[in-house]
């Protein structure tokens, strides 16, 4: 048979994403029963490290979150000193490529419903998302948008692979209009 690992309470179903950012996997949480997205943080982020501080306050902003259009983040965990942050595992279609998705008028109607009340949540509570793109909005299977990816743009800033930026610049919410 397959093997299969373990982080934490974590049993790691299938890898999704290899980069800079390391390792992002859908894994299981054996105790609660959910299906979870798992990054593992890359080796030279450890308690140890510079950039410690700033994983550690970016995912308690992120935990704090509580909205249905927002990808909600869970937790800052250690296993075998590597560090790892467990995230919603949400389902629907991803915005990547609407035309080849056929979305109709309807669909696009929720999905800018959605996106546009979790910009709203996100902007009363500061929290910016850094690379708003159609790879972090998604089509839920409520036929509603949501934000995804937000804690793996918070998580870049934090380590230092990307520079604030994006949504923050461009919309600055209390500029429109004026």
């Amino acid at each position: 048979g397959r093997s299969r690992l373990l982080v934490g309470n974590y049993l790691l179903e299938e890898r999704t994403r290899r980069d800079e950012l390391g390792d992002r996997f859908v894994a299981w949480h054996q105790p609660l029963h959910r299906r979870v997205c798992l990054q593992i943080l890359p080796e030279k982020v450890t308690r140890q490290s510079p950039e410690f501080a700033a994983v550690t306050k970016s995912v308690g902003q992120l935990t704090a979150l509580d909205h249905p259009r927002v990808e909600q983040t869970y937790d800052l965990g250690e296993d075998g000193g590597r560090l790892f942050v467990v995230a919603e595992k949400s389902e629907g279609q991803l915005l990547e490529s609407p035309a080849k998705l056929g979305f109709t008028q309807g669909e696009v109607a929720g999905l800018l419903q959605g996106v546009c009340s979790g910009l709203a949540y996100l902007q009363g509570c500061s929290v910016g998302h850094g690379n708003l793109a159609g790879a972090a909005l998604l089509l839920g299977k409520d036929g509603l948008g949501k934000i995804i990816e937000l804690c793996e743009s918070t998580l870049r800033r934090a380590v230092g692979l990307e520079q604030a930026g994006g949504i923050d610049e461009l919309l600055a919410l209390d500029q429109i209009g004026r």
